[in-house]
């Protein structure tokens, strides 16, 4: 169930939570904020019945995720520790 939205809530949560309704074992997830950086980047943690999640929220006009998502490609590609990208 997810919770009553907060004073943090704006259009870009209520995407990740409707985007979140398509996606096997989380669609319940409530997202809770995560560590946060110096950038326009968001993180939530996200709960499934046996796993744990991260969702980075970075809105496509300030970053562009693709560096990020290629070298997390070549990471995984060498075998290394490097968070996956699910979707």
């Amino acid at each position: 169930m997810i919770k009553p939205r907060s004073s943090h809530d704006d259009g870009r949560l209520a995407a990740l939570r409707d985007w979140l309704q398509g996606i096997d074992g989380l669609a319940a997830a409530d997202p809770q904020p995560a560590s946060g950086d110096a950038s326009f980047r968001r993180y939530f943690r996200l709960h499934s019945a046996s796993r744990s999640y991260i969702a980075m929220d970075a809105p496509p006009p300030q970053e562009d995720c693709r560096p990020f998502i290629r070298v997390a490609g070549y990471l995984e590609a060498m075998q290394l520790n490097a968070p996956r990208v699910l979707s």
